[in-house]
Order: structure tokens, then C-alpha cells, then sequence
């Protein structure tokens, strides 16, 4: 190689580098600016955005949804008062199911005999989950909080009840899309923790399932929604089907009252979205987020490649340049969608890649851009070089 083809070579790898570096500073820019706006909440901390949302939501509307067997809802919208709730509590727990979730928070006392009633059922049931609220107005750092919304029986003293807070992680216009295990609560000295409702009920069913939650890394999952329907019954409903209720896993709740958008719905029941994490947490189908350093630095080496491609084809082609290039993006976009479909159906990976397709589609931009760019400097130097001569 002559010292012609070495300093073209050289070149050609700078400017590719220049451009990738331009493509880069783009895309994060406008990332970092659409994250401010909450309809743009899904892009992560990371500046990527997770495909595993696009991958349920295909699996979703693949075929019918798989029936959940573990799993009851039970609908008390027909409850006019305390002391219908307390009835259906009562007679679930004579049917001896696994564990119940009461998705219902009783915030002050109403009526005493009401009251008096409801306090009893609930302190008769060992295997019952009663809610909190962590007051996000009140948080010191992301994950602790120095005040609890609780029921008001849940204050008394000696009290034998398992709580775990419902806040689920959204600012009420993004998507459902994570839940975090545990919170603390500081109260003067001490620092409790607390479990979220979903991770409570499940301690109650199998403490191993509850252990290998709390031993993974970090504090954030994914739901792993999936394509699923569960038993539901109206209070009414009941007694003729006791079968769905012994040795089940009960949720209590409203049907009509608390609904949030998911990744799969855009309208799902706050009492589905507990049946999905009390789901992703029996079923182990914890979401691994690959991001690591290395996968980043792949991502950045593939398009560092595709961008000496464009460019190797932007100066040295004539004609076609436009479909060769649009072909290679196609074919490289198809390769990334249905590779990471695969890992995620088969190994609950979700690799970040967005941000390398995003890049490698304005490189081209940038590509002819900056050539053009060169081409009318090298032209203005050329001129100034040969009016100086003249001079």
C-alpha cells in the first residue's frame, strides 16, 4: 500500500468516525429533550428504549389468552358497605384459599357496627394482604418515603397484619410497565421495610418464590405481561363456584374504578395488573435488561461499520447508492427485530438496540451532508490557494 492509499484509508476511517460521532451527539440530544415530556416516559435513563413493550404487546394479539388457573378476581362493586365487604371476605376465607389480596383501602372509620365488623374478618385471616400507599408527596430518594397511607384498623396496636403498597410505577399518563419489590419507610429513627402488595402475597404462597426475588440485582423489574385471563367472579357468585377459590391466590377488588395503561392495554385493572407480577414473580420470568458495557460498545461498533459502508458508498458509487443503502437498513433492522424477538420468547433478554437503529438511520443524513460539506471547503480552499498564487 502507497502513501496515497494509506492516507485515503486513514481518511475514510476519520470521517466515518466524525460522522458517527455527529450521528451520536444527535439522537442524544433529541432523547434527552423528548424525556421531559411524559408521553415520552418510556425512553430509560440509558437513552434507549425498551423493546420488550413491542414484544409483548405482538405476543398479546399473537392468539387467545392463556388461562391463569392460580389465580381468582373478585369483583365488590356490588358492595354497598363495609359490612358486605366483610361478608366476602369471611366467606372466601372459609373456603381456604392460598393467600387473598384486598386491593381496597379503608383510609378513615365510617359507621361502628360497620367497622367493628370488617376489623374482626380481617383479624381472622391469616393469609390476607391488606394495602398501603407510600405518599410519593413525602419521598426523600427514590426509594424511601417518610409517610404511609394506611387503613385505619391497620394502626392499632399489636396488630398481626400483612400490608404491602400499591404503588405501581407510573406518573398516571405512561405506561405500567416495572414494579419495584421493596420501599423503606422512614419513621423518626427506625427504617422499615416494606414489600409491594404483589411480592407480600406471594411470601404468604411460597417463600422461595419471595427469596429469589429479593435476591436479584437492583430494585426495578419489568412485568412480564402476558397473554393472560383469570377467573373472575362477582361477590354473588361465590358459593356456586368455591372451586376457584380453595387453594387459589384471591384478589379483592374493584373491576370499574381503577384501571391504568399497560403495555399490552391501554385499559388494564389495577387487580390484573397484581395478578401479572404475582404471575412474572411465581413463574421466575423476570425481563433481563441487557445494557451493559459491552453490549454497547458492540452497538457502537456495528454502526461505526455501517457508517463506513455509507460512506464508501456515497463517494465511491455512482448510480443505486440511495436502494443499496436503504436495502442494508432494512436487512440490518429485520436481522436486530427478529433476533431480539427470539432471545425475549426464549429467554426473557431484552438487548437495547433502539438507539443504534435510530443512529444508523440518520448516518445517512449526516453522510451526505458532511460530504458535501467537505466538497465545498476543499472548493474554497482550492480558490484562496490559487488567488493567492495570482497575487
Amino acid at each position: 500500500m502507497n502513501t496515497k492509499q494509506t492516507h485515503g484509508t486513514i481518511y475514510l476511517l476519520l470521517h466515518s468516525a466524525i460522522v458517527l460521532l455527529i450521528s451520536y451527539l444527535i439522537v442524544s440530544y433529541f432523547i434527552t429533550s423528548a424525556k421531559v415530556l411524559s408521553f415520552f416516559s418510556v425512553v430509560e435513563e440509558s437513552g434507549d428504549i425498551p423493546m420488550s413493550d413491542m414484544y409483548m404487546y405482538i405476543n398479546s394479539r399473537k392468539g387467545p389468552a392463556k388461562l391463569d388457573i392460580n389465580t381468582t378476581l373478585v369483583n365488590i362493586d356490588s358492595c354497598k358497605d363495609r359490612l358486605e365487604i366483610a361478608e366476602v371476605i369471611e366467606k372466601i376465607d372459609s373456603l381456604r384459599p392460598k393467600a387473598i389480596g384486598l386491593d381496597v383501602l379503608f383510609k378513615n372509620w365510617k359507621e361502628p357496627t360497620e367497622d367493628a365488623a370488617l376489623v374482626n374478618v380481617i383479624h381472622k385471616c391469616n393469609k390476607l394482604v391488606v394495602p398501603c400507599i407510600l405518599d410519593a408527596e413525602h419521598r426523600e430518594d427514590n426509594d424511601k418515603y417518610d409517610t404511609c397511607i394506611r387503613n385505619f384498623f391497620a394502626d392499632q396496636e399489636n396488630r398481626n397484619i400483612s400490608e404491602g403498597f400499591i404503588n405501581l410505577d407510573g406518573d398516571g399518563f405512561s405506561s405500567i410497565r416495572t414494579f419495584t419489590p421493596k420501599l423503606f419507610l422512614q419513621e423518626g429513627k427506625s427504617l422499615d421495610t416494606l414489600y409491594c402488595f404483589a411480592a407480600q402475597i406471594v411470601r404468604l404462597c411460597d417463600e422461595t418464590a419471595f427469596q429469589k426475588l429479593l435476591q436479584r440485582t437492583g430494585n426495578l423489574e419489568t412485568i412480564h405481561f402476558q397473554p393472560l385471563r383469570f377467573y373472575e367472579l362477582d361477590r354473588s357468585e361465590i358459593d356456586d363456584n368455591s372451586e376457584l377459590i380453595t387453594g387459589k391466590i384471591v384478589l379483592i377488588g374493584s373491576f370499574s374504578e381503577d384501571s391504568h395503561r399497560t403495555s399490552i392495554n391501554p385499559e388494564m385493572r389495577g387487580l390484573e395488573i397484581h395478578a401479572q407480577i404475582i404471575s412474572t414473580i411465581f413463574e421466575e420470568k423476570y425481563i433481563n435488561r441487557l445494557d451493559n458495557t459491552w453490549t454497547k460498545l458492540m452497538n457502537i461498533l456495528f454502526c461505526y461499520l455501517f457508517t463506513l459502508f455509507c460512506w464508501m458508498a456515497m463517494t465511491k458509487i455512482k448510480k443505486g447508492v440511495e436502494i443499496l443503502i436503504k436495502l442494508a437498513q432494512v436487512a440490518i433492522l429485520f436481522i436486530a427485530f427478529f433476533a431480539g424477538y427470539y432471545l425475549f420468547n426464549h429467554y426473557n433478554i431484552d438487548i437495547a438496540y433502539t438507539q443504534t437503529i435510530v443512529v444508523m438511520g440518520i448516518v445517512i443524513l449526516i453522510v451526505d451532508i458532511y460530504h458535501v460539506g467537505i466538497d465545498l471547503g476543499s472548493k474554497y480552499i482550492f480558490k484562496r490557494k490559487k488567488i493567492n498564487q495570482n497575487e
